[in-house]
C-alpha cells in the first residue's frame, strides 16, 4: 500500500512540474504595448529588431481608425509626410520626373454622414508633385466620419 502512496505523489508532482514548465515560454516574449498620450493610443508591436508604430484614436463607434487624413486626396510618402493633390499640377514642364514612392488617399464623405477612404499604391514627383495612382491597398468605410 505504501508503494502507491508514493507512486500518486510522485504522480501529482510530475503533472505540477509540467504545467510550470508549460508556462515558461510565455513568459519569454513580449507582448503588444499601448501607450495613452495627447488624445492618441500608440500601439507597439516587437518584431524582432524592428519595431513598428501605428497611431489611431478611437471612432465615436469604438472603431479604430488612422488619423492622417488630411486633405480629401492626398499623397503619404515613404517617410510619413502629407502632400495635398486635390490643386491641379503643372507637369508638363517638368523635364524629368523624379518619383518618390507612396500612397493616394482618397476620401469621400457619404449621404449618410459616414466617410468612405480608399487607399492605393502611388508615386509622387518631387519637382513637380505629379502622381500616378496604382493598384488599390485598401477601402474603409466609417459611420460616422471620424474625418
Amino acid at each position: 500500500m505504501k508503494g502507491n502512496g508514493r507512486k500518486n505523489k510522485a504522480a501529482v508532482f510530475l503533472a505540477l512540474g509540467l504545467a510550470v514548465c508549460s508556462g515558461i515560454p510565455v513568459y519569454a516574449y513580449e507582448g503588444t504595448q499601448m501607450i495613452r498620450a495627447d488624445e492618441h493610443t500608440v500601439d507597439t508591436w516587437n518584431l524582432g529588431d524592428d519595431d513598428i508604430i501605428i497611431y489611431f484614436s478611437e471612432a465615436g463607434n469604438g472603431m479604430r481608425v488612422v488619423d492622417d487624413i488630411l486633405y480629401d486626396l492626398q499623397f503619404k510618402d515613404e517617410n510619413g509626410n502629407i502632400y495635398n493633390l486635390e490643386e491641379p499640377v503643372a507637369h508638363e514642364q517638368c523635364k524629368t520626373h523624379q518619383f518618390v514612392m507612396g500612397e493616394v488617399s482618397k476620401h469621400k464623405k457619404n449621404s449618410n454622414g459616414g466617410c468612405t477612404v480608399k487607399i492605393y499604391e502611388a508615386k509622387r514627383c518631387k519637382v513637380c508633385g505629379y502622381a500616378e495612382t496604382g493598384a488599390l491597398i485598401s477601402e474603409n468605410n466609417y459611420n460616422p466620419c471620424p474625418h
